[in-house]
């Protein structure tokens, strides 16, 4: 059959031939002729005779013009042809016999079009079997990716005992892998010996590319070991590139580099390696997760190697797989620099790579980069660009970034509206959270699950027990199922909300209800149970936890380190302390500073150290808040030269817990119970001194303050407590106290009345003083 007309040039230049040079009917035809088939065995007549030589009754120039003529008939045959106008083909066809040069042409212009069809039609009707006519025939159902086609051809052609050209099987080679058919491909190479075709190095280089399509990296190596054997035939840059090619699908990087050191170490130029190569190398290294090594392969490029972009978007998938985000950044620089504008692609790498790293600056400067250089904001590149906004909080230009996105006519999807509900959820902004899910309905982006479980995070985070409850329920209003992040957030509000009992409640009602199965919701629970001081509720759901199975997190047994701390048990911490090992989990330093508060406020003070020397074993270097709670508990425990000198210790160790305002109000307390007053000055003096300076507060002041008091240094209290009011430090009720009366104890009455009228003046009611 015949194809459609095609409204190109090669259907004008066809109209405007057939006007000039055939009958007016002919032109009139074409209107109803795209659908009339053609015909299988069209009319034939005695060959046209061109110019008869040796004939003397001929006029001069009439061979001139008859074989003018032809050519202007051919012309405009072949124009038909290309146009799809086959009844004014049959037409010509059923008039006019063809020469084989002149069928060729006739297949030639079919193949031009990729009119496959049409092209093997003709080939119906020459009665023969030519070899360049079946090749122009096999070039059109290649071009039209018609390999059954194209396969026939060739077999007809062997049918007929007529030897194709070399091309035509480079041609279906190449078919056959495009439709990933390398059984074929290969096949066919084999067979071109056969039929006595010799194999060129594009047909191999074709099969190798069939090969390449599919993964077989093996049977590339093997292919071009067969090459190798051949004299006659020498691999190329293409050919190993292919073969690289093939091993970075099939993830055989080794193979791949191993290829890539036997082209550099090569004598022949021919097999160098381009830019392509070194592409294909660099990509495989990334899939393999040998990120580094493939910038490294980037930088060993040779310089006379012409960069292109291709080649940069490789290298910044690398920096991308490594979060190696200031490489990524430094590459596009360096792409633009080579006078290269970058893919859209590679944007979106080096974003998520800054994202990944939280470099929400970095991220947002490529953006307006990509809008300087006109390079086309996708939804990939914006929703990027949210997940680095997401990862830092950051919901304000989240939001702003939302609002571009449909002023640059890119609609936001559900993952846009989630990434920045995500950033919501981190700086517990639960009302914008709100107004996010309210105009998610008014554009009909239907909320899922994790919508839902943002918004409950943000306000979960704040503590806002009813707006997280009610969104619950919203959630199954909308026969959405909350997920184990839902009910964490859930009961994680109740807890920091204070209401750690309808924390509880609310977990054993999933657990009636069989819907407790993560970890997560057993971990908030315990939680729950352990910021309420309910110690033996925490153990027994830790118990339920480990004999259902399930995993506990380190979270799980800080909580309940956390509740023995608030109710002194040290030996329930030591023997959670242990459980941690145990469970394969190594304790941080949360787990051991509960267990250290736990001992001191037992009393068990000698314990106490053992922990924190168990510490330095387990190579946890301990915070402030370590620090700070055995410090406080040996004062308490009467062991105030111990404290202090454990202070000592860790500020000569150069522990970075030492230098800061919690730990110095420690041990400056300790100097009070113990009436070191020269040794509380001395420390105050010192936080002054470090680099940078640690600023005291009202905790420390009133250490000294009370350490002067109990050594009886109460001139040293006054301009202590007086320096305190000159830099606006307003000092506590404690303070006050203890600076009265060290002024009443020492006789300065009239200093002591001056004080009371300063505290009036301050707001401070006298009767919160309590001063006997």
């Amino acid at each position: 059959k015949g194809v459609a007309p095609r409204t190109s040039v090669l259907m004008r230049s066809w109209a405007l031939s057939t006007v000039l040079l055939t009958l007016p009917a002919l032109a009139t035809s074409f209107i109803v002729s795209h659908s009339v088939p053609l015909r299988s065995k069209p009319l034939r007549h005695p060959p046209l005779t061109l110019q008869r030589r040796g004939n003397p009754q001929q006029p001069k120039g009439i061979g001139r013009r008859v074989a003018g003529g032809r050519v202007s008939k051919l012309r405009t045959l072949c124009a038909a042809v290309r146009a799809g106008a086959w009844v004014d083909v049959n037409a010509s066809l059923a008039k006019d016999s063809l020469t084989l040069s002149e069928w060729r042409a006739v297949v030639q212009a079919a193949g031009q079009v990729g009119d496959w069809k049409g092209a093997c039609s003709l080939l119906e009707s020459m009665h023969r079997v030519d070899t360049v006519a079946h090749t122009h025939a096999v070039a059109a159902c290649t071009r039209a990716r018609k390999l059954r086609a194209a396969l026939r051809l060739l077999h007809r052609m062997r049918e007929a005992a007529v030897q194709p050209e070399q091309r035509a099987f480079n041609m279906v080679i190449t078919c056959a892998g495009r439709a990933g058919q390398w059984k074929v491909a290969t096949g066919l190479l084999r067979n071109m010996s056969s039929v006595g075709v010799q194999p060129s190095l594009i047909s191999y280089n074709s099969a190798l590319s069939a090969l390449s399509r599919a993964g077989r990296w093996r049977d590339a190596l093997q292919l071009v070991e067969r090459m190798q054997e051949d004299d006659s035939i020498a691999p190329d840059v293409i050919t190993y590139s292919t073969v690289a090619a093939a091993c970075q699908k099939g993830g055989a990087w080794k193979e791949a580099v191993s290829l890539l050191d036997r082209m550099k170490s090569s004598e022949d130029s021919a097999v160098a390696p381009n830019v392509f190569t070194f592409t294909t190398i660099i990509s495989s290294l990334t899939d393999a997760g040998k990120w580094q090594e493939a910038l490294q392969t980037f930088d060993s490029m040779p310089p006379e190697i012409i960069l292109n972009e291709v080649v940069f978007n490789a290298a910044i998938g690398a920096a991308a797989a490594g979060t190696d985000w200031q490489r990524a950044v430094a590459l596009l620089d360096s792409c633009i620099a080579h006078g290269l504008v970058p893919r859209a692609s590679s944007f979106n790498l080096a974003i998520r790579a800054c994202a990944a790293a939280k470099q929400t600056d970095a991220a947002l400067t490529m953006l307006r980069q990509m809008q300087g250089l006109d390079v086309r904001l996708s939804l990939v590149t914006y929703n990027s660009a949210l997940g680095a906004l997401a990862a830092t909080g950051q919901w304000r230009q989240a939001r702003a970034l939302l609002r571009e996105m449909r002023r640059d006519k890119c609609r936001p999807t559900l993952i846009s509206y989630n990434l920045v509900l995500d950033a919501c959820a981190k700086a517990s902004a639960g009302e914008s959270a709100m107004e996010l899910l309210d105009e998610m309905r008014r554009l009909r982006v239907q909320a899922d699950v994790v919508s839902y479980t943002s918004a409950i995070s943000a306000f979960s985070r704040s503590g806002d027990m009813p707006r997280v409850l009610g969104l619950i329920g919203a959630m199954e209003a909308s026969n959405l199922e909350p997920n184990a992040f839902s009910w964490s957030a859930a009961i994680s509000a109740c807890e920091r909300s204070g209401q750690w009992a309808q924390a509880l409640a609310l977990f054993e009602r999933l657990r009636a209800t069989d819907a407790v199965a993560s970890e997560g919701v057993w971990n908030a629970a315990i939680s729950a149970a352990g910021a309420g001081a309910q110690l033996e509720k925490a153990l027994e759901l830790l118990q339920a936890m480990l004999d259902a199975e399930l995993t506990p997190q380190l979270r799980s047994f800080n909580a309940c380190l956390k509740a023995c701390e608030r109710v002194a048990d040290g030996d329930a911490a030591l023997r959670l302390l242990t459980e941690i090992r145990l469970a394969g989990l190594r304790p941080d330093a949360i787990s051991f500073t509960s267990a250290v508060g736990a001992l001191g406020r037992s009393g068990d003070w000698e314990r106490a150290l053992g922990v924190w020397g168990a510490m330095a074993v387990a190579d946890v270097q301990p915070d402030e808040m370590a620090l700070s709670t055995l410090i406080r508990a040996l004062s308490s425990a009467g062991q105030h030269d111990v404290a202090i000198g454990l202070f000592d210790g860790a500020s000569a160790a150069a522990l970075p817990a030492a230098a800061t305002t919690r730990a110095f109000a420690a041990v400056l307390s300790a100097c009070a119970a113990s009436g070191e007053a020269r040794k509380a000055g001395e420390l105050l003096e010192r936080m002054g001194k470090l680099d940078p300076p640690v600023l005291p507060n009202v905790a420390c002041y009133r250490g000294v303050v009370q350490a002067c008091e109990a050594a009886g240094e109460a001139q040293a209290a006054l301009v202590l407590w007086q320096q305190m009011v000159r830099t606006e430090m307003v000092p506590d009720a404690a303070t006050h106290r203890a600076v009265i009366r060290a002024c009443e104890a020492a006789g300065m009455q009239e200093e002591s009345k001056a004080i009371l009228n300063m505290i009036e003046s301050l707001g401070t009611p006298l009767f919160a003083i309590e001063v006997d």
